[in-house]
């Protein structure tokens, strides 16, 4: 298995929370399996991390191409527990 790095550039904003990560499903081999999303803010360090380790496929795991992930930042999760 390969790992995919993207870099985007994007303006300032407030700490994410939560973070959806998907796909349409459509083409060859679009089952993708996603182990976590790691978010760094460049000019401070911080590290955000988004641990999934599912599929996202219309045919294995739960079936859904979608995730909603809360945020992991340094060990402790970024939502609070209601």
């Amino acid at each position: 298995m390969s790992a995919c790095v993207y870099k985007v550039e994007i303006e300032d904003i407030a700490p994410i929370k939560k973070l959806r990560v998907g796909h349409n499903g459509k083409g060859l081999r679009s089952d993708w399996y996603l182990e976590k999303v790691e978010l760094r803010n460049m000019d401070t360090g911080d590290l955000a991390v988004f641990h999934v380790s599912s599929w996202l496929s219309k045919t294995k795991d739960d079936r859904q191409l979608f995730k909603d992930i809360p945020a992991t930042v340094r060990g402790k999760s970024a939502l609070k527990r209601k």
